[in-house]
């Protein structure tokens, strides 16, 4: 099912016949580099597409599969998370793309489309990210999309940067003026 779509992206639900798909991204030593669950087999494929699924039940969102609008090309994954942070829960932000469809502006434009389908459609206000300080791509794409750091955090084991972003009311987002979560 399609969740939203940008100039040159569908953005929709996994389902069983995206395993291979997947694996294209989850089995990429590379692309996984950074990831909290590392590679994937074909039995954690298909978990994680039930666990998406699950996710779509019970929160109305989860992990999406990226496609190119015109040719049906797979991208890469990305979706929103939620998630107990020192103590708080979290809606955050994640994003992987295959090798061959890096550095081409796709995950920025999926990060814009999906804040604007959280802020539009599920009534987010406050989106984070957390991104590991070693992952420079993506620390440089999430300030590109407007999330500022505001503070260390440990995430299954790893110390990341923890980001976030108001969602703006009008047509876009609006970057957090707070550059310290106090609470």
């Amino acid at each position: 099912m399609k969740v939203t779509e940008t100039d040159r992206i569908e953005i929709r639900e996994f389902c069983e016949v995206d395993t291979g798909n997947l694996a294209i991204v989850f089995s990429d030593p590379d692309v996984m580099h950074y990831s909290s669950h590392g590679v994937r087999n074909k039995q954690q494929i298909k978990d994680f597409i039930q666990q998406c699924q699950q996710n779509y039940r019970s929160d109305n969102f989860g992990q999406w599969g990226l496609f190119h609008k015109h040719s049906g090309e797979f991208l890469g994954v990305a979706g929103l998370n939620r998630s107990t942070v020192s103590e708080r829960e979290l809606i955050h932000i994640s994003y992987r793309l295959a090798k061959p469809c890096q550095g081409k502006g796709y995950a920025l434009e999926a990060v814009r489309g999906i804040l604007s389908h959280a802020r539009k459609n599920l009534g987010f206000s406050l989106m984070h990210a957390m991104i590991d300080p070693g992952n420079t791509s993506s620390r440089k794409l999430a300030h590109r999309a407007g999330f500022r750091v505001i503070s260390k955090c440990t995430f299954k084991g790893s110390e990341l940067n923890l980001y976030r972003l108001t969602l703006d009311n009008r047509d876009g987002v609006t970057p957090s003026l707070m550059e310290v979560d106090r609470t």
